[in-house]
């Protein structure tokens, strides 16, 4: 993935399978327009995305921990993956238990 302020590029990391998009901003406006746009995906749906950070998961899920304060970090780490189809390791779940 590399961004800017103009311009958006996405690519699948695995070798061999082509998929991208490309978009940019349009001059005078505030929306994007979709430049290259590779259709064909077959390497199928991963949950490992390394750009989520403890932070952005303390900052999203604040509020249900303090529903919940009493959670195991088995049944937090199994919610976080169900509900925002990422993987979140182990370090990460501690993490976000010691952000404010």
């Amino acid at each position: 993935m590399k961004n800017d302020m103009l311009r958006c590029r996405a690519i699948c990391p695995r070798e061999g399978y082509g998929w991208c998009i490309y978009a940019r901003k349009m001059k005078g406006k505030s929306c994007v327009q979709i430049r290259t746009f590779q259709e064909k995906h077959k390497c199928g749906f991963t949950y490992h995305n390394k750009c989520v950070k403890s932070t952005w998961v303390a900052i999203r899920y604040k509020e249900k921990l303090r529903d919940l304060p009493n959670i195991d970090l088995y049944s937090f780490r199994n919610k976080v993956i169900k509900e925002s189809k990422l993987y979140l390791t182990k370090s990460q779940s501690i993490e976000q238990r010691k952000q404010p």
